[in-house]
Order: C-alpha cells, then structure tokens, then sequence
C-alpha cells in the first residue's frame, strides 16, 4: 500500500531516468563548458544505510503531494510505513533475526522510499553546493553529471556532507571517457558529448546458442535486441564497429552469417525509417507459459495463435535451480498451501487432493471424518472406513505448489489420471480432454 502510494510521487524530476536509453536521448545535446571534466556518483550500500529518520523526513517534505494518494492523514500515514520499515523479520537456520537499520531488503517499499531519499538529498546539494553542472541525471543511486576539473573533491564532499550514512564514492573521466549504465559517454575538445554502447570488462559474450534447444523465434529475437539496443545506445559514428562486434560475437554463439545479415539489415531500415509495426493490442492478447519440447512446441504455437493466445516457451531446469541454493529457510510441509498432495494407504494404494489451507489443516480435516466415519468428505474417508486401513499421514508428499484455483484445478486433474493405484473416484476428470493424454501421461510418475 505504501509503495503504491509514494509511487506517485517518486521518479517525476528531470533527474531521474528510468534506463538507459532515455539517458541517451537527454545528453545527446549536451555540450561541457570549457574546463568541466564528466563525473559519476554512487552510494555505498543504499538499502541497507537509509535511517529511517531520513525516509520520514523526506515524507514529511513532500507530504503536500502524497496526500492526494491516500487518505490517511500525515500522522496516521507516518506511524504505518514505521510499523513497516522497523518491524522488518526473517528466518535463517532456524534462527529468527530483526533487521534494525536501513530499509528491508526484498520490501516493496525500499526502492520507492530510496528514490524519496536520494530526491531530497539532490535538492539539498543543489542548495549547498555553489558548482553548477550543466546536466544531472540518476537511475536508482548511480549519478552522472560534469563539474570543473578543479572542483571534484569539493562537489563529493558535498553530497557526503548531507548524511553520515548516505556516502558516495566517485569516478572521474578518463581519456575524456566515461561509462554510465550501459553507455560510454565521450566528449570531444569543444566539450560535444557522444555515446557508445558499453561493455563491461568482465563481459563475456555469450548469448542464447543457436543450437540451444528453445524456440527459433528466441534466437531471432536475440539479433533484434541486440541490434536495436546498439542503434539506440550509440552515436552514429560507433555502429559500423559495433556492428562488426555484435556479428562477431553471435557468429562465436553459432549463429548463421546469412541469418545475421538478414535481421540486422530489417533492424537497421526500421530505425532509419523509425516506422513501428502494427501490432494486436496487448490487452487483447493472452499469454500461457508452458514448457519447450522441440518439435511439439511449435506446433501447439500454431493452434493457440488462432485462439489470440501467445505461447511462450520455457524450460523446467534452469541453472538457478540446480546451481544455487535458497538463503531462507524452507517452509516446512506442514505449513505450506496451494497444493496438490498425495497420501498413501497401507495398502499401498493412493489418494490425489488439493487444498488452498495449509496442508496440516486439511489433513486434520481427513483425520477427523476418517474418526466420526464420514464417508461424504472425500473419497480418501470412503477407502479408510470401507477398509479399515491406515494412511501415513505422516508421509504426505506434496506434487506441486499452485496458489491459483483454476490452475490448482487442473494440476489435480492431470495428477489423477497420470498417478497409478489412486482410489480416486476419477469424477474430477471429466472435464480434462483426452486430447492431452500423450502430453501428460509421465507428469506425476
């Protein structure tokens, strides 16, 4: 609620930019007077110095445009994003911490609250600080700007000196030179600024394979983006060489040359002639997710494109999830919800629900018509007091984790019919086609 709101107010000054193609279209015009050299600002750890004296000041100043957002009035408004910003809690190793300064990490509101800091910090340098630059632009806590050669250190002390928490680092030009985002920016003698499109040093260039097993449309869209965000990013003088690069590198990733050619020359007329393609309206279009599987996926794309529905392919194994590791703490099983989860008899036969509560909860409620005898309940309760059999309720294996009903809906569905020995009573699959029989046969097994 607190992010929605300060939204509003946040990220309207001619200073903030919100990637790096606007900053290109705002510096391009610039030029440096005489002696001024290019600079860039950066604070050190912005989250997590923030005090939150400084965010409730920062509200305070610019309450006058927040009241139009919310109701509340200034006090009630103020003890609210308190209650949010200091009672800030997580779990590691079993053990529970409380955050006691700088705004939370992963909060909603912490980008939003940074951007009200870091505002009313450049209003207070441009009050204190005698130097004026003849451009300042920000993305999030990174700054660039210009001052003379002579007044660096005076103008980093300056914004130093507006909070002992908030400290800025700063880098200076070099061979008239400077990166910012993913831009170079370049002045000349007469102080006329260019951009080149940039490339950090530890830029490796590898991109989406050709050979990858993923739609063909990825890797064409791999030479548009690229392609489009050089055009945007650099001068006119820089894309021949950048070009060269972007052909190099894509040819390194096993891309065609004719393919390259190809795409790269309808990337470069449709900019020159800055002509936009008509498209569907995106609020008309619907998007489904569902995995790649070379061969079929096309397929399927075809079927749903008649339906206006754009089909997107993903994978099921990615590096994140074999690679790297959750710093959280799981939730235990007991605890989660939105799930489809099996439950085994001893007789070894098995029982396919789902439940929005808790899982602990719903099992409870197996557990007690199992004892009062209610064979209405589901046909797990039916099997128990027909049988007399025992569930392992303490071996409950939960199949996935869907918080949306419909699609909870459906995974059940494909979960019964896909699992083997269910004492399901199949009556919730009536209106699962066997259209999809092949598709989702190994799902669950």
């Amino acid at each position: 609620m607190y992010a929605n709101v300060l939204k509003n107010v946040t990220g309207k000054t001619r200073k903030s930019i919100k990637n790096a193609f606007e900053f290109k279209e705002k510096i391009k015009n610039t030029v440096l007077p005489e002696g001024y050299v290019l600079v860039s600002l950066d604070v050190i750890s912005l989250f997590t110095n923030i005090p939150n004296e400084l965010v409730y000041k920062a509200v305070d100043k610019k309450w006058f445009q927040i009241k139009k957002f919310t109701s509340l009035p200034k006090t009630e408004f103020l003890k609210g994003l308190k209650a949010v910003l200091e009672n800030c809690t997580f779990s590691f190793n079993d053990t529970i911490y409380h955050q006691t300064f700088g705004t939370p990490m992963g909060s909603p509101v912490s980008p939003v609250v940074a951007d009200l800091v870091m505002e009313m910090i450049e209003d207070e340098v441009a009050i204190k600080s005698k130097i004026r630059a003849p451009f300042y632009y920000r993305y999030v806590d990174d700054s660039s700007t210009a001052c003379p050669a002579n007044k660096t250190d005076e103008l980093l002390d300056t914004f130093n000196s507006i909070n002992e928490h908030i400290q800025f680092t700063m880098e200076i030009e070099r061979d008239k030179q400077l990166a910012f985002l993913d831009t170079l920016v370049i002045r000349d003698d007469a102080g006329f600024i260019t951009t080149n499109w940039y490339h950090k040093e530890t830029w490796s260039g590898r991109y989406l394979n050709f050979h990858s097993s993923l739609p063909f449309t990825y890797k064409r869209n791999t030479i548009t983006i690229l392609t489009e965000r050089m055009l945007k990013l650099s001068s006119p003088v820089f894309h021949n060489e950048n070009f060269d690069l972007i052909k190099r590198t894509l040819l390194n990733n096993s891309y065609p040359a004719k393919l390259l050619d190809k795409v790269m020359n309808e990337c470069v007329n449709s900019f020159n002639d800055k002509k936009t393609n008509e498209r569907v309206d995106k609020a008309d279009v619907k998007y489904v997710a569902i995995p790649f599987i070379d061969g079929l996926f096309d397929k399927i794309k075809k079927e749903f494109v008649q339906q206006n529905i754009q089909v997107v392919g993903k994978g099921d194994n990615t590096l994140q999830q074999i690679l790297f590791t959750k710093l959280k703490d799981a939730i235990p099983t007991q605890l989660q919800s939105g799930l489809i989860y099996k439950v085994t008899c001893s007789c070894d036969k098995v029982y396919i629900g789902q439940t929005i509560q808790r899982l602990q909860k719903r099992l409870d409620g197996h557990q007690y018509n199992c004892r009062v005898k209610n064979d209405k309940h589901s046909a797990l309760c039916e099997h128990v007091i027909e049988t007399g059999h025992q569930v392992n309720w303490d071996n409950v294996k939960i199949l996935c984790k869907e918080p949306k009903r419909h699609n909870r809906d459906v995974m059940e569905m494909i979960a019964i019919k896909t699992v083997p020995n269910t004492i399901n009573k199949q009556q919730e699959c009536k209106f699962l086609s066997n259209t999809y029989s092949n598709i989702i046969k190994d799902t669950f097994r």
